[in-house]
């Protein structure tokens, strides 16, 4: 059975279901924590992706090992962020946001527990985002990587 269907049969028996917390938050504290300068607060998470895709993992990670049943990515404003413009197309970033929740899970060898939900805010709530929608989808199913740069932050991982 996956994680997916683990979380559905929870929900469906009205079993609690526990969800990871403010990715963009906890990259916060960790970097905080080490001394290292914040980024304009509006980039938390394009900004992380392309810039600290470790801490990413790592929040993902602490959040799969404390027995979270779902991860979100660190993708919450990606269709409006300026950083996208910087570095390529929204469906790059979202594979790479995809990509690291799935490497945290698989880490901890909770493949079969914990689901990863794209999370996006309340941009995409517009009849002019439904093929967005659509193609989002298509990234969760598969997520190959065109971009270099993206793939070049992979392999340093």
């Amino acid at each position: 059975m996956s994680a997916y269907q683990n979380v559905e049969q929870s929900l469906e028996a009205e079993r609690c279901v526990i969800l990871d917390g403010g990715v963009a938050t906890e990259i916060q504290r960790l970097r905080t924590a080490r001394g290292e300068p914040e980024p304009d607060p509006e980039l938390w998470g394009t900004w992380a992706l392309y810039h600290a895709p470790t801490d990413v993992r790592e929040v993902h990670s602490r959040y799969v090992a404390a027995g979270c049943h779902v991860i979100s990515t660190d993708t919450w404003s990606i269709l409006s962020a300026p950083e996208i413009d910087l570095h390529g197309q929204w469906m790059d970033a979202a594979r790479l946001g995809i990509r690291l929740a799935r490497q945290a899970i698989e880490e901890q060898g909770r493949t079969e527990e914990c689901a990863v939900a794209f999370a996006i805010s309340d941009e995409v709530d517009s009849p002019r985002r439904e093929a967005t929608i659509e193609l989002l989808g298509r990234v969760f199913q598969h997520e190959p990587l065109e971009d270099p740069r993206v793939l070049e932050l992979l392999e340093a991982l």
